[in-house]
């Protein structure tokens, strides 16, 4: 059921979630590999062990803010910041961004995006966001919907247990 305010927004906070966890598996692995690592050779001499701490408490944080700093960075973020309504076509689900200061009662929509059945290659339904994987990544790769303000629609059925 949709609330009666249908303007929402998402907060960077929710896609920085996602971005790290798609993309900083790799990088998490290695570095993990490295403290580890230093902590075997911190047996034979100690210097090790302050290396490894240094990468623990300086080099790690400073991967994970850097990530954050990318993921929020991107072309494509910019436009899935705005504030959004979803509404259901006969075409499918029609996603409008509106400009962040418009405190008109029906502001003009700045983009549009279409998602229709052959766009979508996966559907995860979360406690809080809905995440859309598209095929095509012209706008985004994916988009995250909250789950109040989904539409019930035909072109999710096929999506419903993943």
């Amino acid at each position: 059921m949709m609330p009666e305010q249908s303007t929402y927004r998402v907060p960077p906070s929710a896609y920085i979630k996602e971005y790290l966890f798609k993309y900083g598996r790799l990088p998490a692995l290695v570095v993990l590999a490295l403290l580890s690592v230093a902590f075997i050779a911190g047996f034979s001499d100690m210097r090790w062990w302050l290396i490894g701490l240094m990468g623990l408490f300086v080099v790690v944080p400073m991967m994970i803010t850097m990530g954050c700093f990318i993921a929020v960075g991107r072309k494509d973020m910019a436009l899935r910041l705005h504030p959004q309504s979803v509404s259901q076509t006969a075409d499918g689900i029609e996603l409008s961004f509106y400009k962040f200061d418009s405190d008109e009662e029906n502001p003009e929509p700045i983009q549009s995006v279409m998602l229709s059945g052959d766009k979508i290659s996966r559907v995860t339904y979360g406690s809080k966001y809905i995440k859309v994987n598209l095929r095509q990544s012209d706008p985004f790769d994916f988009i995250l919907i909250p789950t109040e303000y989904l539409p019930h629609s035909t072109i999710f059925e096929d999506y419903k247990y993943e």
